[in-house]
């Protein structure tokens, strides 16, 4: 296949110097140059080439704000980033920003080229998983599709579940690492299953796959010393069969302290399989939180916080380009759950703080009353608004939890079209969500195989995929939706007792 490749970069030396490496590849065409960022958005437009190689620095707008744009315009474009920035805050920004790669120009031109031909490698998904003594699951091992719809009871390990990739996030998110992750989490004792017997270990093993078929798999074990540190006990990465990275090793013999970290997370260490590690740092978890929303200055958050305490810094900081156009997208959406929504736009106060304004119908004599921020909308209004952000925001999978709540229910039962819409003509990210909607499940085209049954036992919950589920894929099959099939799996048995409350007290 041949690849149709932009060259920008506001240096005509180094322009130069691209086109000649490039061209010199039997399989790469070189389409074009641009000097800035506004030029290379005109030349995609007009080329739509395969890929874009690009510089940070430029003199109007810099590169990870110009990929933001391609990728919210051409998703299937992919983006390189070729830079002398080596901090990983920037090769986060990009990640975040949509880039396939990010490559440092003083490493020279082969390994540019060594990037663009294995691009499709950056198109990742998780395909199986498997956990061992890890919070509610002694052991569990199911395949994941493009959806996946996690539904059990109250306490069953849900939220439990999709922790296992912010997990993996936080071990290659700048700041963090393999002990801040499992300190974030209150130490390796309550990560590990209570019913952990002989094999104490804790494991998680992941599978990642690509549209042609290209295969990853990483594998951590760990548990703590007598100190009550964390540990590394193995760490493994194979690509197809092969088994690069088996630890420990002999150095790690040697030294163990070097157990203290993950390769992973080790950039010097990461090169031959530093697609896993980019990939993981994609994951995007939300789960906004309105009051957090509306008083984010009463509440001590982090960067990035997926309840919401940042959710107004996050649009406000995010590209014009990019903010406007997703504002737009969702002003669209909210005219029609709030018919009286007139307008939607961020505005900034007097100290400069961003504030989310609506303007709505029913006020046409006090126009000046008209407008509301975030601080007057409905539970409901903002947690739709998080939702539609959340669902544009970004290109690696995406975590939700319990996307229904404060939503009507007309509105609920077309979320999963919305996201496989989203996911077919937009961005094709992974999703994972949570959900104890009957609304939401009532949609048929959710697949037996979408499906995560999540069974509290006597040792901990089981997961088990709808397909794997005779009945449960035979009902689905004959036309029933997933809430007639499921939600009679994982409804409490005595629920009906519940009418009962408080019944002798006085």
């Amino acid at each position: 296949m041949t690849l149709r490749i932009l060259i920008v970069d506001d240096h005509e030396v180094v322009r130069l110097g691209l086109r000649v490496l490039l061209s010199q590849q039997p399989d790469f065409i070189v389409v074009d140059e641009a000097a800035s960022g506004e030029e290379a958005i005109e030349k995609v437009r007009r080329h739509q080439p395969d890929i874009v190689v690009m510089d940070i620095s430029m003199p109007d707008m810099n590169g990870i704000e110009v990929c933001e744009i391609i990728k919210e315009h051409f998703p299937n474009i992919e983006v390189i980033m070729l830079t002398s920035y080596a901090e990983d805050e920037f090769r986060f920004d990009a990640l975040n920003a949509g880039t396939a790669g990010y490559v440092l120009k003083q490493g020279g031109g082969e390994e540019l080229v060594r990037v663009i031909r294995r691009m499709n490698e950056h198109k990742l998904k998780f395909t199986h998983i498997t956990l061992e003594n890890w919070r509610n699951f002694c052991r569990v091992q199911v395949t994941l599709q493009q959806r996946a719809f996690l539904v059990g009871p109250n306490a069953s390990g849900k939220s439990n579940f999709l922790d296992v990739f912010r997990f993996l996030r936080d071990l290659v998110t700048p700041g963090g690492g393999f002990e801040k992750a499992i300190a974030d989490r209150g130490g390796v004792s309550r990560i590990r299953n209570l019913s952990a017997g002989a094999q104490p270990d804790i494991v998680i093993k992941v599978a990642l796959c690509n549209a042609d078929g290209l295969t990853w798999a990483y594998r951590l074990a760990f548990a703590q010393d007598q100190q009550g540190r964390p540990e590394l006990k193995a760490e493994q990465v194979w690509r197809d069969t092969t088994l690069l990275l088996d630890r420990p090793n002999v150095e790690d013999r040697q030294d163990p302290e070097r157990l203290r970290q993950t390769y992973l997370e080790q950039t010097f260490a990461n090169r031959e399989f530093r697609p896993i590690a980019d990939f993981f740092s994609t994951v995007h978890y939300y789960h906004l939180i309105p009051q957090l929303v509306r008083e984010p200055e009463r509440y001590n958050h982090p960067h990035a916080d997926p309840y919401g305490g940042d959710f107004l810094a996050r649009i406000a900081n995010s590209s014009p380009h990019i903010r406007d156009a997703r504002l737009r997208q969702i002003q669209i959406a909210l005219q029609i759950a709030i018919p009286q929504l007139r307008e939607l736009k961020l505005k900034q106060d007097d100290k400069g703080a961003p504030h989310l304004c609506g303007n709505y119908e029913h006020w046409p004599r006090r126009p000046q009353d008209a407008w509301q921020t975030e601080a007057d909308f409905s539970d409901g209004t903002l947690r739709l608004l998080g939702l539609l952000w959340a669902i544009l925001d970004g290109s690696g999978p995406l975590l939700l939890e319990e996307p229904e709540l404060s939503l009507h229910s007309e509105i609920v039962r077309y979320i999963p079209q919305m996201l496989y819409h989203v996911q077919h003509k937009y961005q094709p990210r992974q999703i994972l969500l949570s959900t104890h909607s009957s609304d939401l499940l009532r949609d048929e085209g959710i697949a037996a195989d979408e499906i995560l049954l999540f069974i509290p036992t006597d040792m901990g919950s089981e997961v088990k995929v709808g397909a794997d589920i005779a009945e449960v894929k035979t009902l689905l099959e004959s036309g029933l939706p997933a809430a007639d099939v499921v939600i009679p799996h994982t409804r409490p048995s005595q629920a009906h007792q519940l009418a009962f409350f408080a019944e002798g007290v006085r």
